[in-house]
Order: C-alpha cells, then sequence, then structure tokens
C-alpha cells in the first residue's frame, strides 16, 4: 500500500495499479472544488476508491456523485427507488443484500 496526500486529501492505493481508500474529507461537507479535484483524479487514475466512515444518506450520495460527473442508473438489473434511480442500497438491516 502506498500513502500519499493529494490536493489534501490522503489517499492509500489498495494494489500496485487498480483501487485506493480516500481519508481525511467529509463527503457530508461542502467541499471545496480542490479537494472534489483530487477526488475526481483519484478515480480516474485508480478506478475505483472508497471512503470510510461517512455518513450520507441516498441524496447526500447523489449529490457528491454528481460533482464527479453525470450519474448512471444504480444497477443495470436490479430496479431502484424512483426518487433516486442512481443507488442501490445494500444494506443487509434494510433488505439490500450482495452475491457475497
Amino acid at each position: 500500500m502506498t500513502k500519499t496526500e493529494a490536493g489534501g486529501v490522503a489517499v492509500t492505493s489498495l494494489t500496485a495499479r487498480f483501487g485506493a481508500v480516500i481519508g481525511g474529507v467529509d463527503l457530508a461537507d461542502d467541499l471545496d472544488e480542490a479537494t472534489v479535484a483530487a477526488i475526481r483524479a483519484t478515480l480516474v487514475e485508480r478506478g475505483v476508491v472508497f471512503f470510510r466512515g461517512q455518513h450520507l444518506d441516498g441524496e447526500g450520495q447523489e449529490r457528491f456523485a454528481r460533482r464527479l460527473g453525470p450519474l448512471t442508473a444504480g444497477h443495470p438489473t436490479i430496479s431502484s427507488p424512483k426518487a433516486r434511480a442512481s443507488t442501490l442500497d445494500l444494506d443487509s438491516e434494510h433488505g439490500g443484500r450482495a452475491d457475497y
């Protein structure tokens, strides 16, 4: 794992080329453009990013995701709530599930 600082966020690479954990940021806050740009650049470079310890509802997730680019369907074969078609709840406490 490699740890770096980019645009005020802490980036920990998960493998040599793919995936990263981004820390030092609260996605519920009104983030400045430099922070969003650093997150976007890390996403483009690493393919997938994870944020631990965040507390966002579906609306908050969409609000943050819109800052990264256009939203797409939450899942190609599983329907999402019409109010938030871009999110898919996988919380097992609320009936959500994943294959593994």
